[in-house]
């Protein structure tokens, strides 16, 4: 082949050899991604009389993947025409057809119950437990659920509600039958309404109250609420009444729109949007100065792997990427590196000599596809981060001591919980800014009070303190 010319082929030799090095960081984000893609599974159970072929036809987009399934369980033929026994296959859930992926129960507080189909029993709902078409999720007064779609973003289902996923034979994803939910990208029907997203980043939440009627309020994109025929756009910041059996009520702005885009926040992890629209200060209400810009709170290095576990809980994630700035501009990037989605970024890993710096966080896909960087936030290399919750999960700074005797019937509760956590006081939600401090006011009867506290954590811990106020009428 190099006959003649042995100079031109050490040369080529040697192009072709950088060529397959330059390549190989490209192949081995493909060959991650694959890996992680089957590490994705559902569980699918064998009925009688089924057999390989016919579980392919059944749950696969393409069937002529059935071998995929030969691949990742142990089967007592390759014959794909074979019935088998009754077991429980492993099936990547990238080759499921989307209407027949399972939703996953991500995060709960509290007891939180579930109900298979066609079922009477409600059994006590597990992390990362599946639920199938026609399954139904409850919870009670003091407990919360978020459950992943996968396709269709997240449900988050509030305390005294009652939701069904995914009805058979339905186009729907969510049948709200008692109480709300907070949801992404998902289609829900009430026994009064049908609500829409419009756009790929809708957010809203969905309310039936007691009379059966239905308040529609979004946080972010827009959505179409039908009923009777008629239905109407909902932007964000407004909402929308449907009374059972009438049309919907021409939209207005939501009630309490600084309360409800905190809440939006919670459920989206997007606070800094809420502060920039609504002036929401979490902690600042309670004597601390606004900290925009350079005098922004800074979390704890460590404390980075709590906003990729919410990034996991939006999207599947086969790694993140990390740059560093002294700048909240980024007019220079100090230090960057990539990570693998189950790497906790610690300290040594990090170059730099220890302060606080500026982070953006970039997902990567599982297709090895750097996404959009998430806002940039603070964080302290070394001494100084928020890591007082760090083990107790949860503190409460005012009252600052048990037994504290105040003078006013409505009290404001404070303190700091793990950045990314939702805090309930005394069962209502609390304003929780994108640090971790949170902010409530509580109304105080004569005597003394107890002040329970609440924190979830991103990973779905649930911590708790408590506090007693003496309310001594003047």
């Amino acid at each position: 082949m190099f006959s003649g010319d042995p100079l031109r082929g050490i040369s080529v030799a040697l192009v072709a050899a950088l060529l397959f090095t330059a390549a190989q960081p490209f192949l081995e984000v493909r060959d991650r991604a694959f890996a992680a893609e089957e590490i994705d599974f559902q569980n699918v159970t064998v009925k009688p009389g089924q057999t390989l072929w016919s579980i392919a036809n059944d749950y696969l987009k393409d069937p002529k993947k059935w071998d995929e399934i030969l691949k990742h369980n142990r089967l007592p033929s390759k014959d794909p025409t074979v019935a088998l026994p009754g077991m429980t296959l492993k099936v990547p859930t990238i080759l499921i057809k989307e209407d027949l992926r399972a939703a996953k129960v991500v995060q709960k507080r509290n007891n939180v119950f579930f109900r298979r189909k066609e079922t009477a029993e409600w059994k006590t709902a597990a992390l990362n437990m599946e639920l199938f078409k026609d399954d139904a999720v409850r919870t009670l007064e003091d407990s919360q659920a978020r459950v992943n779609f996968i396709d269709q973003g997240i449900l988050q289902v509030d305390p005294n509600s009652m939701a069904i996923i995914r009805p058979a034979k339905k186009d729907y994803d969510v049948f709200l039958k008692s109480g709300g939910v907070f949801v992404g990208r998902a289609k829900v029907v009430t026994v009064s309404a049908e609500i829409t997203p419009r756009t790929l980043d809708t957010s809203y939440s969905a309310q039936v109250r007691a009379d059966l009627s239905t308040r529609v309020q979004v946080y972010r994109g827009q959505a179409t609420v039908k009923s009777q025929g008629k239905s109407v756009n909902v932007d964000a910041g407004m909402g929308t009444e449907v009374r059972l059996g009438a049309a919907p009520s021409v939209p207005f702005t939501v009630p309490d729109l600084p309360d409800f885009e905190v809440r939006g926040a919670e459920f989206t992890g997007d606070f800094k949007l809420v502060r920039n629209k609504a002036g929401v200060r979490g902690p600042a209400d309670i004597g601390r100065a606004p900290a925009p810009g350079a005098n922004a709170p800074a979390a704890s290095i460590e404390d980075i792997y709590v906003d990729v576990n919410n990034m996991r809980v939006m999207m599947p994630l086969l790694g993140y990427h990390l740059q560093f700035s002294n700048t909240q501009d980024f007019d220079k990037v100090q230090w960057e590196k990539t990570f693998e989605v189950e790497s906790k970024v610690r300290p040594v890993d990090i170059k730099l000599p220890p302060g606080r710096y500026w982070v953006k966080m970039f997902p990567i896909d599982l297709l090895g596809a750097r996404g959009s960087a998430r806002p940039a936030k603070p964080y302290m290399l070394g001494a100084g981060g928020i890591t007082a919750v760090a083990t107790a999960g949860v503190r409460i700074t005012q009252p600052g001591s048990d037994g504290e005797v105040v003078a006013d019937g409505s009290y404001r509760v404070s303190g700091q919980a793990l950045p990314g956590s939702s805090v309930m006081v005394n069962g209502r939600r609390a304003r929780v800014d994108e640090g971790g401090g949170f902010s409530a006011l509580v109304p105080l009867t004569p005597g003394e009070n107890r002040i329970d506290v609440t924190a979830i954590a991103p990973g779905g811990v649930t911590t708790g303190a408590q506090r007693r106020v003496k309310y001594q009428l003047p």
